[in-house]
């Protein structure tokens, strides 16, 4: 990410390295399988997948739920530590093994993200949480290579980690992808697979296409307008790589789209083109009001029912 950064500056100082970047960063190189493999390359990511391990681990069972609730830190040889939450149906860790949905939602997504999620019984539910220290922007500008390119790679080696549990049913394997998750999952699914995991199903929810803008949002209210310009105008361009447009092409397995009809956060051109963009077969569903969040229960009711009828539709956890 250095070289690139490097590389980035001096095309402000010649006409020929800006050439030369604007082919090697083309939306169509990136996109093909030469410009994918760059990809990988750029963010060191394994074309094999890694091996992750447990460094810390922490549980408790739920009182109101009986769910049995796990924090996980994994780490790989080529993959630096990162979280993930687990709820575990009562018994699920005895039983047979069971389908597992993989969940990357906000920037400040955590355990917390688990209990807004459906009450639903043999399906495991395991939120992603980003490395990122989210209270200090400034940190996230100084570990840019440690941190945010890590993303698509640890959610990558995630999948494959679960695929490989004795819990969990390797053939029902499925994303939920929401707000800021839905524009890393392209790239991390396209990587999973490339790695020898499936994904039968994918859910991309209150999402869109612009990657920049996105993180505008999130930032909103939480930075002043100049530091929130110079945190979009750096992640922005050091992501460009991320861009869903170049990967939701690849996405494998069935997809929902969910939207909200009064999105203010999410203009809808964006919607469009991902709805677009992905690959058949897919189903759409817009449900009323505007984007998700912790505090807008009405939605989250609507968008986790749609979500319950969408997993009896494909006959997960029945």
């Amino acid at each position: 990410m250095k070289t690139l950064l490097l590389f980035l500056a001096l095309t402000s100082m010649s006409p020929s390295f800006s050439k030369s970047l604007s082919d090697e960063l083309s939306d169509v190189y990136l996109s093909s399988e030469k410009g994918f493999e760059q990809i990988l390359e750029m963010y060191e990511i394994p074309v094999m997948p890694d091996s992750l391990i447990v460094r810390e681990r922490s549980h408790y069972v739920q009182p109101s739920s009986g769910f049995f609730m796990e924090t996980l830190v994994l780490e790989g040889a080529s993959t630096p530590f990162f979280k993930i939450h687990i709820r575990h149906p009562q018994g699920s860790m005895t039983d047979k093994p069971l389908p597992v949905v993989f969940i990357a939602a906000g920037l400040y997504s955590s355990e917390l993200t688990l209990n807004l999620l459906p009450r639903v019984e043999n399906i495991v539910f395991v939120v992603y949480e980003y490395p990122i220290n989210t209270a200090d922007i400034f940190s996230i500008l100084r570990n840019l290579d440690q941190s945010l390119k890590s993303i698509p790679g640890q959610m990558a080696a995630s999948l494959n980690w679960l695929a490989a549990q004795p819990w969990v049913d390797p053939r029902e394997i499925h994303t939920m992808n929401i707000s800021l998750g839905s524009l890393f999952a392209p790239l991390a699914q396209r990587v999973a697979e490339r790695q020898g995991t499936q994904v039968r199903s994918t859910i991309l929810a209150y999402g869109g296409t612009d990657l920049s803008l996105i993180i505008d949002r999130e930032l909103q209210g939480r930075l002043g307008h100049r530091e929130r310009e110079i945190a979009v105008d750096t992640l922005g361009f050091a992501l460009k790589a991320f861009d869903p447009t170049l990967h939701l092409p690849y996405l494998k397995g069935q997809t929902l789209i969910v939207y909200g009809e009064d999105d203010s956060l999410i203009p809808k051109k964006m919607t469009s083109q991902m709805v677009e963009m992905t690959p058949h077969p897919k189903q759409v569903v817009a449900l009323p009001g505007g984007h998700i969040n912790t505090d807008k229960w009405d939605i989250i009711r609507a968008f986790g029912q749609t979500v319950i009828e969408w997993y009896k539709g494909l006959g997960v956890g029945i």
